[in-house]
């Protein structure tokens, strides 16, 4: 079966290249982004405040 590589998922840089534009998902591809990523957020109420990101 060949991968497919949905617009939220490229969207969100959680794969290759930003190169999708499109803010709306359809229903199919909300439901596949949330099934594969929708559990990573779980951790993050035990993430420390005083994190910096520099850009």
């Amino acid at each position: 079966m060949p991968t497919i590589i949905l617009a939220t998922s490229l969207m969100s840089g959680s794969s290759v290249g930003v190169s999708c534009t499109n803010p709306y998902p359809n229903a199919a591809e909300k439901a596949a982004v949330e099934s594969r990523f929708g559990s990573l957020s779980a951790g993050l109420a035990d993430a420390p405040g005083n994190v910096v990101t520099v850009d």
